[in-house]
């Protein structure tokens, strides 16, 4: 008996047109990079690259002086206006916001484009969540709603590729220091300082006794690479550098290239300060064991966080000590990735534009 059943119709030859994104985000690195990096793991799921718009979310006068909620209450035509970069259409496809000063405008298009802008905010936007398509925020944060995902950190651009680039691209003078290191079978512990913010500060104890316990590591044999910040003290690096000049040390001065993805990458333990919720979570995506560096302040919140990466058997409490574990595999960005492209996807009753069909 012949087959009546139709012969499927040919596979479409039209090229996918690309998702176009703004990227609308304040001007600082931590947070910038959530955006990026949320949107890097999402072009995994695309066939196509996206068209990328990256806006500097730094508000007009007398905008920078409200709160995201008077802002908003002013209405979208207004509210979009309030960035010194002008926002008009034709509105994007996807828009993620990150920073103060993003999330009004952001709800504000998600408004006038009629809900076809899909709208992800980054960080508790202070607004009502149903504001936008989808809140992505950390639990610590602890809010509550049908469109929020509560992640155990932060999103950030730390994938498998980028620490194969970062091992690739080592500074030489670096790539010496972990040779000679793995030719006299020391151990290596990369040393990530933060240091004085709004709830914490680098004080003279704190840089005493982190002196005193990485000259110990030394002399036990641990190879230190130590990177600071723009916020370590110049006092702490001078005494942490003191008491390490009789050892075998590397200390990133600042001079291109930054050696940050190779020490994620080559070294066997990372110690994180506890100030850095994006270094925390960095560094607990690489499967290495991570010893989290107290700092004096009030961690508030930040405290509930510092304690579920240790629930989760990601971060131990550094005390002098480099114990070796293996901590679970951990990957908040492309969980948070999963999820944006699940939402476009129900958006467009399908396979929406410049999303893989599956």
């Amino acid at each position: 008996m012949p087959n009546s059943q139709p012969a499927p119709p040919p596979p479409s030859t039209e090229t996918p047109t690309p998702l176009r994104v703004w990227i609308v985000s304040d001007d600082k690195a931590g947070t910038v990079n959530q955006a990026r990096g949320l949107l890097d793991r999402l072009s995994l799921r695309l066939p196509v690259p996206p068209e990328v718009t990256e806006i500097l979310a730094k508000a007009r006068v007398p905008f920078r002086w409200l709160p995201a909620r008077l802002w908003a209450l002013l209405g979208p035509q207004t509210a979009v206006r309030g960035l010194q970069t002008p926002l008009t259409p034709p509105w994007p496809d996807l828009l993620i916001a990150a920073g103060r000063s993003a999330v009004a405008p952001a709800a504000a298009i998600r408004r006038l484009s009629r809900g076809r802008t899909c709208v992800v905010a980054l960080q508790n936007p202070r607004l009502p969540l149903a504001a936008f398509d989808l809140v992505i925020a950390p639990i610590h944060d602890n809010l509550s709603a049908p469109n929020l995902l509560a992640l155990d950190g932060a999103p950030h651009r730390v994938s498998a590729a980028r620490l194969l680039d970062g091992a690739r691209d080592c500074p030489p003078d670096l790539a010496a220091f972990y040779t000679e290191a793995t030719a006299a079978c020391a151990p290596i512990a990369a040393v990530l300082l933060g240091g004085n913010s709004a709830r914490y500060r680098f004080d003279t104890e704190t840089t005493d006794r982190l002196a005193g316990q990485f000259a110990a590591l030394a002399r036990a044999g641990v190879r230190l690479a130590i990177t600071p910040s723009r916020r370590t003290p110049e006092d702490a690096i001078l005494a942490l550098r003191i008491a390490l000049a009789p050892y075998r040390h590397y200390w990133w001065d600042g001079t291109p290239p930054n050696p940050y993805l190779a020490l994620l990458a080559l070294s066997d333990h990372l110690l994180v300060t506890a100030d850095s919720v994006s270094m925390l979570s960095e560094a607990a995506s690489t499967g290495k064991p991570v010893h989290r560096i107290d700092v004096p302040g009030d961690p508030g919140k930040f405290a509930r966080f510092h304690a579920r990466l240790e629930e989760l058997g990601l971060v131990r409490r550094f005390d002098g000590t480099l114990p070796g574990f293996v901590p679970p595999p951990f990957d908040e960005t492309d969980r948070a990735a999963e999820a944006v492209a699940t939402l476009l996807k129900t958006r467009a009753g399908g396979s929406p534009r410049g999303e893989k069909s599956v």
